[in-house]
């Protein structure tokens, strides 16, 4: 659980580092969460307690979800599974809930590496992307492709669904190359422990 009561980023990427010394097979990833009539509400309602915005959960989680899985852990789920309960206008007092959480983080890391390229090789052309992985792009009403381009300083970038891309994987046409990045691979060398 990331964000727990006396919890900052840089002890929850030293708990992932334990984690993956302990090299269990599957992991799951939670932002904590405040539910009502639970200590962490009276820790937040006396001002001892804040939970983690969204942004900050979803960027922590990123890095967590990175190391775990270049380090060959198998991340089951980013978040929690929505109910009644654990939903907005349930029982969350406050934290970073999102139905869709697992995706705003994977959408996260697809910005990321289309940014790594552009940086790396210059603007391209287009990005190819398999149709069943365009919801990650797009994740939270093109929230992080948005900012991608804000960032870049474009308006546009032309992305093409093609079932010839793999999953997980990121296709790109540069002015003078055609080159393919896997998820996987990308996370692989930025967060291998």
């Amino acid at each position: 659980m990331l964000g727990l009561p006396g919890d900052r980023e840089d002890k929850d990427i030293q708990t992932t580092r334990r984690v993956i010394a302990l090299k269990p097979s599957i992991c799951r990833i939670y932002p904590s969460l405040v539910i009502k009539d639970t200590p962490m509400e009276e820790m937040l309602s006396k001002g001892i307690y804040k939970p983690y915005s969204l942004e900050q959960a979803v960027d922590i989680s990123k890095k967590v979800y990175g190391m775990l899985s270049a380090n060959g852990i198998q991340v089951i789920r980013i978040g929690l599974q929505p109910t009644e309960e654990i939903n907005h206008g349930g029982d969350i007092i406050e934290g970073p809930f999102h139905p869709a959480f697992r995706e705003l983080v994977e959408g996260s890391i697809y910005c990321d590496i289309i940014n790594e390229q552009v940086k790396f090789h210059g603007l391209c052309e287009e990005v190819w992307i398999n149709p069943k992985d365009i919801s990650k792009l797009y994740a939270n009403k093109k929230q992080y492709f948005n900012q991608l381009l804000k960032e870049l300083e474009i308006k546009k970038l032309k992305v093409v669904q093609s079932d010839e891309v793999e999953r997980n994987m990121l296709g790109f046409k540069g002015l003078e190359a055609v080159y393919k990045v896997k998820v996987n691979e990308y996370l692989e060398r930025k967060y291998r422990i």
